[in-house]
């Protein structure tokens, strides 16, 4: 019996190790994830609130262009739609559009691919597209 409780007890302190890695793990993902500084990006396709609050560039285009340069890259293959850029529901034209939208009163900035794009939008023959969502 007492190889028993041994064997209990040496299990009860492994789980309670790796529940702590397992803590440890998460805070390095959330650094990481990050780029080491405070907000954390946690959807490739959404610029949050709080990493609008936390930017330094004065209008959309340059914020995407320094947090999610992929966005603002053509679509590689032939016969592709543009990338357009939204502000709520409405088009604004392309990408170069976001330049005159200063970050003030932004709830969130979104990336569609263009599937997800046509069908969020209802446009058939739509390519990539730039949401600003205002407050």
């Amino acid at each position: 019996m007492p190889d028993f409780m041994k064997m209990i007890q040496q299990a009860q302190q492994m789980q309670g190790r790796l529940q702590q890695m397992q803590d440890d793990l998460e805070k390095i993902t959330l650094t990481a994830s990050s780029g080491g500084g405070t907000t954390p990006r946690g959807d490739s396709h959404t610029i949050t609130e709080a990493e609008i609050a936390a930017a330094t560039q004065l209008n959309v285009y340059d914020l995407v262009n320094a947090e999610r340069p992929r966005w603002l890259q053509a679509p590689g293959s032939q016969g592709s739609f543009p990338i357009s850029a939204y502000m709520n529901d409405s088009r604004l034209g392309s990408p170069s559009a976001l330049r005159s939208i200063s970050l003030t009163d932004l709830k969130s900035i979104r990336y569609y691919e263009a599937s997800a794009a046509q069908q969020k939008f209802n446009q058939p023959n739509t390519g990539p597209v730039i949401q600003v969502v205002t407050q």
